[in-house]
């Protein structure tokens, strides 16, 4: 879920830096398993309505935020149950929405609720009970800019002294996001914020020029950094252009990857043709009579899909064709901003979930994938060592988190979203 808030323009736009970044060169290959997810060893028995995050529990059950239904519910694939957890209300430890849910000390978990400056944690013991509540505060900043506005993430995660990790991206007076936007450090008590990272997309071709009141046109497949915290402190930041992992601790920046082995995936007129019948389609649902319905927020934690850039069309995510209506009828058809020369060496962070460490450490990275290729492909990737495994998820899945033996995966279907567990592979 992401907060928008927008200021009156007053006076000129704010400046942006424009950076550009050239086609990547796939580097020399690595000699890496890659591997298939064994069988599957659970599945809710019911869909939820968007699965935002999940974090497991010492026992095994999991705690699944429905980011739609505004509701936390504990899964407990044994007794193939899926129970609320706490229940909705004002009082210090109930809540109106879900948001992100974070490992915490001792195999307890934090919930991330509440609206900007409400917002706050509730605190989930390891058998699984909501017993105590405390402040949030805002990662907002201090100062509004004069043109535009910004918007605030869900946090990443906390460390273990508390600190939670946010995504703050400022845009200008047309709407427009900026090329930077810093991840935040918000203390414990709220009274520090510190920027200790920045999410870079490339901007040089991805900026047009529009009159003000005009609708800005939609950035086919934005090159948009993703970002990780590890519960140590340990933060990834995954380039999106080249490809590589910067390490960082605190805003320290502690080592790299250097580009990593992957294969541009040219916007050639077939992935052009794809993207632009996937936003008709958007921009022009059937009617429910029809079999038609409402695009499904994204499994990012607790991030919702917004229109205007990528990853729509990666892979296997609907609606992968467009079947023209009657002659009759009227479409709507999008502004579409001139197309990239290849896609992202990832999907775009605001429309899943691409970067998370497992409780072992190792980061798992989402690949961004051709129009038409079904099979989700991850990178393992680990501090020191770069890319040591790849593993293949089923088809239709995204990746949704990780408890001590098991990955748990989302299922998305015209029913809604489907957490499923799989065993952790073995490296």
């Amino acid at each position: 879920m992401w907060f928008n808030v927008r200021v009156p323009s007053r006076c000129g736009l704010l400046a942006v830096v424009l950076f550009g970044a050239g086609i990547a060169r796939p580097a020399a290959a690595q000699t890496v398993a890659t591997m298939e997810l064994g069988s599957r060893t659970g599945r809710t028995p019911f869909a939820f309505g968007a699965i935002g995050s999940v974090g497991e529990l010492r026992d095994g059950r999991v705690v699944v935020a429905d980011s739609r239904n505004r509701v936390y519910r504990i899964v407990d694939f044994a007794g193939n149950q899926m129970p609320v957890l706490g229940e909705p209300g004002d009082d210090p430890l109930q809540y109106r929405a879900a948001g992100q849910v974070m490992r915490w000390k001792a195999d307890s978990l934090l919930l991330y609720v509440g609206m900007r400056d409400q917002a706050r944690y509730l605190h989930v013991s390891p058998t699984g009970e909501i017993v105590a509540s405390t402040a949030g505060g805002s990662p907002a900043p201090p100062t509004l800019p004069e043109n535009g506005g910004y918007s605030i993430s869900q946090p990443y995660g906390v460390d273990r002294d508390g600190a939670a990790y946010f995504l703050l991206s400022l845009t200008d007076s047309t709407f427009t996001p900026y090329e930077l936007a810093d991840v935040m450090k918000f203390s414990a008590d709220g009274n520090h914020r510190t920027i200790v990272d920045y999410l870079r997309t490339r901007r040089k071709s991805q900026v047009y020029p529009h009159e003000p009141g005009t609708v800005v046109p939609l950035r086919p497949f934005d090159f948009a950094d993703a970002w990780a915290l590890r519960t140590d402190g340990l933060a990834a930041r995954v380039v999106s252009d080249t490809y590589e992992v910067v390490w960082s601790r605190d805003g320290k920046e502690t080592g790299r990857t250097g580009p990593l082995p992957f294969t541009p995936i040219p916007l050639n007129a077939a992935e052009q043709t794809a993207f632009r019948d996937s936003m008709i389609e958007r921009f022009n649902p059937k009617p429910a009579a029809d079999g038609g319905k409402a695009p499904s927020p994204a499994a990012g934690g607790g991030a919702v899909a917004r229109m205007g850039g990528g990853g729509v069309t990666t892979g296997d995510n609907n609606p992968r064709t467009f079947t023209p209506p009657p002659a009759a009828t009227t479409l709507k058809i999008p502004n579409i901003a001139p197309y990239q020369d290849r896609k992202p060496a990832i999907p775009n962070p605001r429309w899943q979930r691409v970067a998370l460490f497992d409780l072992a450490g190792r980061l798992w990275v989402v690949r961004e994938r051709a129009h038409g290729d079904d099979v989700p492909h991850i990178d393992i990737i680990e501090e020191g060592r770069g890319v040591v495994g790849h593993v293949n998820l089923p088809k239709h899945t995204l990746l949704g988190g990780f408890g001590a033996n098991s990955v748990y995966l989302i299922m998305r279907d015209e029913n809604g979203d489907w957490l499923e567990r799989y065993p952790l592979p073995k490296l």
